[in-house]
């Protein structure tokens, strides 16, 4: 269940989302949904709104190629990250992993590592001799501490054989020598074809690329999108599908596509509900997704066709009242949400104009191409 609040009442609501779910594991997000910001008085001019994510069950979270704080495509990064072999922190103590306490022996030529050394046990003297042409990095000391490295010798030797192991800039004068190497799960991304061997180093590493759309991001808490911005790709993107109506503070079409593809992205056959579907930025999305990759997820819209409350007051003076179709014209369901509905799979606004622009971000065309998609009204009328 994916709920938005903004910041007036995501107190209570998160208190009873807990109430009402004991079971479920409840998430908040922060998103900025309007950079420029809303001036409000002698407060901070509010630039984001909340949603709350009730994960029942065993429902996954899907990786994408954004991590929704940086607009930055993971997708397109090619560079493998290497992690650093030293460890320090409380947990690399050589205390909590004294077998890990050993010397690598680096070329002074600086063409990098030559061999592993041998444990050495707490207690026991370190080796004076070191190979011909070689000096003995060891693991960090600071602070009166010492740290380890990240594997024991035996596998460290292991994935030099597999070229798995690599220096970074050496310095012996100041006997700096970072040395970093490729984690198990990095060499079954090699064999799986996630990770590309383009070719080896001069000291035998590998040198390694992401394979083609294999590369991904979790998620972050905070989402700073520009997609997500709901002046223009909610209230100008309605006005674009339905120029004369007007509907308050939609949300993005975007932000929505992003929130339940997380979700759903790997169930092409969802059935999403949308039980205060408003302007039906929901549906919207979930035919975007369809598009994406040819999916069959279906969406129910739920509203009423509440008329708002000046509205009502001008029809109440001519004689209207609920029920009537000249009232009822005028409801939210009948004014926004079936005309919004309709546009977006049509793509022409409710007088048969074809809708100007453009789709931006995750897939872009016209969006007078409208959707190959259908829609079923149904009205539950007063008993």
């Amino acid at each position: 269940m994916i709920v938005t609040i903004d910041e007036k009442e995501y107190l209570r609501l998160g208190l009873l989302l807990e109430q009402t779910f004991p079971e479920a594991e409840i998430q908040m997000v922060s998103s900025v949904i309007n950079p420029k910001g809303t001036a409000r008085g002698n407060e901070f001019a509010r630039v984001d709104e909340y949603i709350f994510f009730v994960k029942f069950g065993g429902i996954s979270l899907s990786r994408t190629n954004r991590d929704m704080l940086n607009e930055r495509d993971y997708a397109l990064d090619e560079d493998v990250r290497w992690r650093g072999l030293a460890r320090t922190g409380r947990k690399g103590l050589r205390a909590h992993n004294p077998g890990s306490w050993y010397p690598i022996y680096v070329k002074t030529d600086g063409s990098g590592i030559q061999s592993v050394g041998n444990t050495v046990w707490v207690g026991e003297p370190e080796p004076v001799d070191v190979p011909e042409g070689t000096v003995a990095i060891w693991p960090p000391r600071a602070n009166n501490q010492e740290y380890s490295w990240s594997v024991v010798p035996e596998t460290l030797r292991t994935l030099m054989e597999k070229g798995a192991v690599r220096t970074g800039r050496i310095n012996l004068k100041k006997m700096s020598v970072p040395i970093y190497y490729l984690s198990f799960n990095q060499l079954a991304a090699i064999e799986e074809g996630r990770l590309q061997i383009v070719g080896k180093a001069e000291d035998g590493s590998l040198e390694l690329k992401f394979a083609a759309g294999s590369r991904s991001a979790a998620p972050r808490t905070i989402w700073n999108m520009t997609s997500h911005d709901a002046g223009s790709h909610g209230t100008s993107l309605l006005r674009a599908m339905m120029p004369d109506r007007r509907f308050p503070f939609p949300k993005s079409l975007y932000a929505v596509e992003d929130a339940l593809r997380f979700f759903i992205k790997e169930k092409p056959d969802a059935i999403v509900l949308d039980f205060f579907s408003g302007s039906g930025t929901t549906a919207h999305a979930v035919m975007r997704l369809n598009r994406q990759d040819g999916g069959r997820r279906q969406c129910i819209s739920v509203t009423n066709n509440e008329v708002a409350a000046d509205e009502q007051a001008a029809l109440r003076k001519a004689g209207l009242r609920e029920g009537d179709p000249d009232w009822e014209k005028w409801g939210i369901c009948d004014y926004i949400t079936k005309p919004r509905i309709a546009a977006a799979i049509t793509g022409k606004t409710p007088d048969g104009e074809e809708i100007g622009g453009d789709y931006k971000f995750t897939d872009e065309f016209p969006i007078a191409e409208g959707f190959e998609e259908n829609a079923e009204f149904f009205t539950l009328t007063w008993l």
